[in-house]
C-alpha cells in the first residue's frame, strides 16, 4: 500500500461524516495524484534529457573521431604529394639526362687515362661507378650502363613511393602520376634499347619527342591538380 492509500483511510477514520470524508479523500486524491503524476513526468522528462545528453555526447565523440581521421588522412596527403611530385620531376630528369649525355658519348675505349679522367669528371656519376667505368674493359658500354642504371633508380623509388602511400592520393592524381610515369619509362626504354649505336637516329629521335613534347604537358597537368589538392591558390 503507497503513502496516498494510508492518507484516505487515515482521513475517513477521522471524519464523522461519510459523506465529507469520500470528499475530502477524493480532493487529497485528485492532488496527490496529480503531484505524482507530476513527478512521474518530471523523473521521465529527466530520464529523457539524460539519455539525449547521452546520445549527444556519444554523436559528438564519433564526429570528432571522425573529423581527427580525416584531418590526419589529409596532413598525410599535404606531406605526400610534394614528395610525390619531386620524385616523379626527378625521374624525368634522369631520363632527360640520360638521354642527352648518352646521344653523344666520347669513345671512352680508346681514350688515354687522363682523358678519361677528363671526361669522367663531367659525368653525373658517384667514385664507385666512375671506377668501374675505368676497369671495365667496354668503357662505353658500362659508362651507358651506369647512366641507364640511375633511371632504373630513379623510377623504382617513385614506384615504391607511390605504392606505399597510394590511399593518400586521390584517383584522378593517382591515375595521372602512373600515366606520366608510364611515358617516361617509354622514353627511357626506347633509349637503353637503341644502345650506343649511331645507327638508331630514329629510336633516339623518339625518346626526345617524348620527353620535349608529350610529357611536359602531362607534367603541368599533375602539378596543376597538386596544387588544387593543396589549395595552392588559396594561401
Amino acid at each position: 500500500m503507497d503513502i496516498k492509500q494510508l492518507i484516505i483511510q487515515f482521513v475517513i477514520k477521522i471524519l464523522p461524516s461519510a459523506g465529507v470524508g469520500a470528499l475530502v479523500a477524493f480532493g487529497i486524491f485528485r492532488f496527490l495524484g496529480s503531484k505524482w503524476i507530476e513527478n512521474k513526468f518530471a523523473k521521465r522528462l529527466q530520464d529523457h534529457k539524460h539519455k539525449l545528453e547521452k546520445e549527444r555526447e556519444e554523436l559528438k565523440f564519433k564526429i570528432n573521431s571522425l573529423l581527427n581521421r580525416v584531418t590526419k588522412i589529409h596532413e598525410k596527403e599535404f606531406e605526400v604529394l610534394p614528395i610525390a611530385w619531386e620524385k616523379l620531376d626527378n625521374l624525368l630528369d634522369s631520363v632527360r639526362q640520360f638521354i642527352r649525355e648518352t646521344h653523344s658519348m666520347p669513345d671512352l675505349n680508346n681514350k688515354s687515362s687522363q682523358e678519361l679522367e677528363e671526361v669522367l669528371s663531367k659525368q653525373d656519376l658517384n667514385e664507385e661507378e666512375k671506377q668501374n667505368v675505368r676497369d671495365h674493359k667496354d668503357r662505353e658500354g658500362w659508362h651507358f650502363h651506369a647512366k641507364s642504371e640511375k633511371v632504373r633508380k630513379a623510377c623504382w623509388d617513385f614506384q615504391d613511393y607511390i605504392t606505399k602511400n597510394a590511399i593518400f592520393l586521390s584517383s584522378d592524381l593517382k591515375s595521372e602520376f602512373r600515366k606520366a610515369e608510364g611515358l617516361i619509362r617509354k622514353a627511357w626504354a626506347i633509349r637503353e634499347t637503341a644502345g650506343i649505336s649511331d645507327g638508331n637516329r630514329k629510336e633516339i629521335q623518339e625518346s626526345c619527342r617524348l620527353t620535349q613534347d608529350k610529357i611536359p604537358p602531362m607534367m603541368t597537368q599533375i602539378e596543376e591538380l597538386v596544387q588544387k589538392r593543396l589549395r595552392f591558390y588559396e594561401a
